[in-house]
């Protein structure tokens, strides 16, 4: 019986525990189906046992149309849209292959390092929400293009709608490769319809490469809470903003691409010294229809460059003022040529006007009822007050440098130096 014992002992540690009297064909048999059985377990699960299915696969993972994984995954592009506070921490780069919209209340924060690269078509839209860009001079956020082969207006860049929210800043970033005319954009950064002033800063920001403007703006209301220590080079336009909004601008900036503007100036604007010219692309209005009467005030040594056929106007309605010393106005015309533009208009209200050795060039279009450089509208010369021309030079002026009604330039024939054109009109 010893020897029985010993066999059912064996049999019984197998792992197959097959029975004592099944035949060795049975447990042969047997072995393969289990092993089988094993192995389609792991393929379902992974390659290694125990590992969840997709593990090792790169941070941010394959994204569908406005889709990423979620900010606390860590590297990687939030969900669309952004209703919560999400921080794209320090040091990621990320891929956004849509447009990131952030709306309702949500905040999205941008740490030091961070590097967004954008798709075409996509970008960041901010809708009754926040949007804080937060790098360091030593470690810059940046906004850049997700193409190989990178050039300017590769994506849209960063929309903010009339409602962002107070607080919004963009600091220390570089923004680049951006506006491409897809969702309302007009630039690397667009403001569309901001209704209240002072809910974006701009500080310490390069802007390189963008394609129309790098900071572009549509209503005089939206003042920038800071603008200053930013640069702009190789950009198509610098900024474009209303000539209200031009005013908050600060100091510190590096122009290497011309500004933009237009519209109207109703209540006392000052522009700075922007080091390069200031294109006026819609006529420039500096008037009111109620209240005191407005005063723009231009930084000497500027260059204002008018489009075909505009003008700038002051003292329309209750009056307003311009002073403007030692500031070129002329045309923005690559070949120009007497008559570009309509000139300056100055109205019986005009007060406060100080052209005192700038110069006026190419002006004079038969536009809009101009008629020389400087088209005096309602009254004669002798109606204006506290208008100063001492040393403006007027160059290349089609029909003359300074027309009033009744022909008579009065104490300005005297102040004005003309080349090209006669001081005063004569019919």
């Amino acid at each position: 019986m010893k020897p029985v014992t010993t066999r059912m002992t064996t049999q019984m540690a197998n792992p197959l525990r097959c029975p004592i009297f099944a035949g060795a064909l049975l447990c042969l048999l047997a072995l393969p189906l289990l092993s089988g059985c094993k192995r389609l377990r792991r393929g379902a699960d992974g390659d290694n046992p125990g590992e969840p299915s997709g593990a090792g696969a790169s941070p941010e993972g394959p994204q569908g149309p406005g889709k990423g994984a979620k900010a606390t995954a860590g590297c990687a592009a939030p969900e669309s849209p952004v209703t919560s506070e999400v921080t794209i921490p320090r040091g990621c780069s990320v891929t956004v292959k849509d447009l990131l919209v952030v709306e309702g209340g949500g905040v999205l924060k941008i740490e030091a390092g961070a590097r967004l690269a954008f798709a075409p078509n996509a970008g960041i839209q901010v809708r009754d929400a926040k949007l804080v860009i937060a790098g360091t001079e030593k470690e810059p956020a940046v906004l850049t293009s997700a193409n190989r082969t990178q050039a300017a207006g590769d994506w849209a860049g960063v929309l903010l709608d009339e409602g962002v929210m107070a607080g919004s800043a963009i600091t220390n970033a570089r923004v680049e490769y951006a506006g491409q005319d897809a969702h309302g954009s007009h630039g690397a950064i667009t403001m569309n319809g901001q209704r209240s002033g002072k809910r974006l800063a701009i500080t310490g920001t390069t802007f390189q490469n963008n394609d129309r403007s790098a900071v572009w703006a549509d209503s005089d209301k939206g003042l920038f809470a800071k603008f200053e220590r930013n640069v702009f080079k190789a950009n198509k336009l610098s900024v474009s903003l209303p000539a209200a909004v031009l005013g908050s601008v600060g100091p510190g900036n590096v122009f290497g691409d011309p500004l933009e503007t237009h519209g109207e100036v109703s209540e006392s604007t000052t522009w700075g010294a922007f080091g390069a010219p200031v294109i006026v692309r819609e006529h420039l209005l500096v008037r009111t229809e109620g209240g005191s009467a407005p005063t723009l005030t231009i930084a000497p040594g500027s260059v204002l460059k008018f489009a075909g056929g505009t003008y700038l106007s002051v003292g329309e309605g209750n009056g307003g003022g311009l002073v403007a010393p030692r500031v070129t106005f002329t045309t923005a015309n690559a070949t120009p040529h007497a008559g570009d533009w309509a000139g300056l208009f100055l109205y019986k209200r005009s007060t406060n006007v100080n052209l005192e050795g700038g110069t006026i060039e190419y002006a004079g279009a038969d536009v809009h009822g101009s008629h020389g450089a400087i088209t005096l509208h309602e009254g004669t010369a002798k109606d204006l007050r506290g208008v100063k021309l001492t040393g403006l030079q007027v160059k290349s002026a089609l029909h003359a440098a300074l027309y009033t009604p009744d022909h008579d330039c009065g104490e300005f024939a005297k102040q004005i130096v003309a080349t090209g054109a006669p001081v005063c009109s004569k019919e």
